[in-house]
């Protein structure tokens, strides 16, 4: 056979081959398409919802779906917020007080009260107090800062609203003392030849004359003493601005004052105790009765 009949024959060979298997894939069986499971939840969501609108009454109609309101919040919001207009309110001013004349500043509403310092003329202090009737005043003690006093109406003058002040209960009355028919009350602090001298006064109820005293003073703070103790023999003068020793006996329903002078430097401001005992004869003889004060010195 010759050559070009050859390759003709292997030609129409390969031609019946590729025929062949074109129509074997024809005869193949056909996959079934994967159904999209979207698609049909979609549409099944879509049918419920449908239905739910459109579901027929018992009297044969559609029903009209029923809407459910949410329910209100317990919260106000922010249009009802109310915020309140808040005004300043008016700063309350304490009443002030000056001295018209040297004023003595008690531990109480009267004379018989001990005296705990002074408002001078040309100082200035705070009112925290008064008596019903405005006769006396409580304010704070010149002589100790943070402590305070009763000062007398008629030598003072206060400004600002004093009827605002409170109206404080006082303490009872200094009494004589138990049995001794007498009261000793701190007076005042001056000058005697030079020596700082404090002064004490004595209201004798007795029925009896003091002719002799015995006197200690020390501080509290240190347990210091100030003087004595000295014991004397007629020691009394008549005013608060005299000076010791004195030379005078006490006549019952009298009062006297008698004194101890001091070292310097004074201890202003600090508080002292004086111990006392006046006898009816001399020499702290007789019938004598003992009196222990606490006071401020000036």
């Amino acid at each position: 056979m010759s050559p070009k009949r050859i390759r003709t024959t292997r030609l129409i060979i390969l031609l019946l081959f590729l025929s062949a298997l074109v129509l074997s894939a024809c005869n193949l069986p056909k996959r079934a398409s994967k159904a999209t499971p979207t698609a049909g939840l979609a549409t099944q969501a879509a049918q419920t919802v449908q239905a739910g609108l459109a579901s027929p009454s018992a009297t044969g109609g559609v029903q009209a779906p029923t809407l459910t309101s949410a329910p209100a919040s317990p919260y106000p919001t922010a249009t009802q917020l109310i915020f309140p207009t808040i005004s300043p309110s008016p700063l309350l001013q304490t009443p002030t007080i000056t001295a018209s004349a040297d004023t003595n500043c008690r531990s109480g509403p009267a004379k018989a009260f001990p005296r705990l310092g002074y408002l001078l003329v040309g100082q200035q202090s705070t009112v925290h107090g008064r008596l019903g009737d405005n006769s006396w005043w409580y304010i704070e003690n010149p002589s100790q800062p943070g402590a305070y006093c009763w000062v007398w109406a008629e030598s003072t003058q206060v400004q600002g609203d004093a009827n605002s002040l409170v109206v404080l209960t006082p303490p009872p009355t200094p009494s004589p003392q138990p049995g001794a028919g007498l009261a000793v009350y701190f007076s005042n602090l001056h000058d005697c030849g030079g020596w700082p001298t404090l002064i004490f006064q004595v209201d004798n109820y007795s029925e009896e004359r003091l002719r002799s005293i015995d006197l200690f003073i020390y501080s509290v703070s240190d347990d210091e003493p100030l003087f004595g103790p000295d014991a004397r023999n007629f020691p009394f003068f008549a005013g608060p601005g005299g000076c010791p020793p004195g030379g005078d006996y006490l006549n019952a329903g009298q009062t006297g004052y008698f004194g101890a002078d001091i070292d310097w430097p004074v201890p202003s401001g600090d508080t002292a105790v004086a111990e006392i005992m006046l006898c009816t004869e001399r020499d702290l003889d007789g019938v004598c009765a003992e009196v222990k004060i606490q006071f401020v010195i000036p």
